[in-house]
């Protein structure tokens, strides 16, 4: 039937719907017949024996598919709920447990923690154990007359000093931390310039006896003493040698009674150092320093394989009696300072300022050393007047009355 306008009145087509609102949401049963895409992509409900009415298109085969999963009974949709809920409840408990899961490094679960064990030593530079680097620093007074050589222990001290004591003779002041030979000397007095050279770090000295400016210069500093003459029994004197050549110590001897004493660390602040840089093409092979004559004057060869530079004093190689090997010491410094006589006595001015030459890796670098009162610690600068840092290793200190008496060529 057509109305006056040329439409079918809704009561007509009843089952031919004509918007969403239209849409009945159950069936004559009251249950919920399906759900399906209409032709606009909308999710329509559709009456039972009706569907061929309502479904006009479908979108994709997977849709249709899909949606014909959805339960459509009142069993199924309880069934259907508690899946899900289960699901959105073990899927919760899932993230919670992996955002306070402790998930491993993947580096440290791998590699072991690494515990250090050595370090740098405070006089060398060179790497020993932690253990070691807590000693305190001793000082022997090693001579160095023609019937004294060759001495013992000097390849293990850390830094060895050099100067003339009287009548031309040298004589060394030899500091140990980390070394700690069996057999030290032969053991000689001590001189007032030593003190300045060894105090700086806190070392105790050991000597036997000392000129008199020397050993008051020990007792107003409170200077740690292990004087021989003090009826210490550190010391020991050999047969095959004839005094005053024949005296003699050991690390662990002078450790004994240091300890007793109290003298167990050493406070100081040492030279800077730095690491080895040898040069390809070395511009110093030969190097000479002039003491007071044949006897005492020493030559230096460098040797590239090892970076270091082999001793010889009096034209013969220096030996240490310990190792019957030649020392090479690391570094080589010159410093020039003011020289002068007391009487047979030396004297050097030790604080203030001078010419330095440092000897290392192959070549040559000419500064100024620097010191304040005895106490003070050396300063090495370069040209210009920047710290100069040391290798790594034993460092021999020669003071030179001149910058003529160095002399050094390739």
């Amino acid at each position: 039937m057509v109305d006056q306008n040329g439409s079918q009145p809704e009561t007509e087509n009843k089952n031919n719907l004509r918007s969403d609102t239209d849409i009945p949401k159950y069936s004559d049963t009251g249950e919920v017949d399906s759900l399906v895409v209409n032709d606009i992509g909308g999710i329509t409900t559709g009456l039972a024996g009706q569907k061929k009415n309502v479904i006009k298109k479908t979108a994709h085969k997977f849709f249709s598919r899909g949606l014909s999963l959805w339960p459509s009974t009142k069993n199924q949709k309880i069934a259907g709920g508690i899946i899900v809920a289960v699901l959105l409840v073990g899927g919760i408990a899932g993230i919670h447990a992996l955002n306070n899961t402790e998930i491993p490094d993947p580096v440290s679960s791998v590699l072991p923690k690494v515990v250090r064990t050595t370090e740098p030593s405070r006089l060398t530079g060179v790497e020993i154990p932690i253990k070691l680097n807590k000693r305190p620093v001793t000082a022997v007074m090693i001579e160095n007359h023609p019937d004294a050589r060759p001495q013992s222990g000097l390849s293990k001290a850390g830094i060895v000093f050099e100067a003339v004591a009287e009548g031309g003779i040298t004589r060394f002041n030899a500091l140990y931390l980390e070394g700690q030979p069996k057999n030290i000397g032969p053991v000689r007095s001590v001189r007032p310039y030593y003190i300045d050279l060894f105090l700086p770090f806190d070392a105790a000295i050991a000597h036997a006896g000392g000129s008199a400016d020397g050993l008051y210069k020990l007792k107003v500093l409170h200077v740690k003493n292990l004087d021989y003459l003090l009826g210490t029994n550190a010391y020991h004197r050999i047969s095959s040698r004839y005094a005053p050549h024949n005296l003699y110590t050991s690390m662990a001897a002078l450790d004994k009674i240091s300890k007793s004493r109290g003298y167990t660390k050493s406070k100081f602040k040492s030279w800077l150092r730095k690491d080895e840089d040898p040069a390809e093409k070395p511009k110093v092979r030969k190097i000479n320093f002039f003491l007071s004559g044949a006897w005492y004057n020493v030559h230096y060869d460098y040797d590239a394989k090892h970076n270091a530079y082999r001793r010889s004093e009096g034209g013969e190689p220096h030996i240490d009696a310990n190792t019957n090997r030649q020392l090479e010491p690391k570094v080589v410094v010159a410093l020039v300072m003011h020289y002068s006589h007391n009487g047979e006595y030396s004297v050097y001015r030790t604080q203030g300022q001078g010419v330095m030459f440092v000897f290392q890796d192959g070549r040559v670098q000419k500064g100024t050393w620097k010191k304040g009162g005895s106490r003070k610690q050396f300063r090495f600068l370069d040209g210009k007047g920047k710290q100069l840092a040391l290798n790594p290793g034993q460092t021999w200190v020669t003071l030179l009355a001149g910058t003529n008496d160095v002399t050094y060529t390739h």
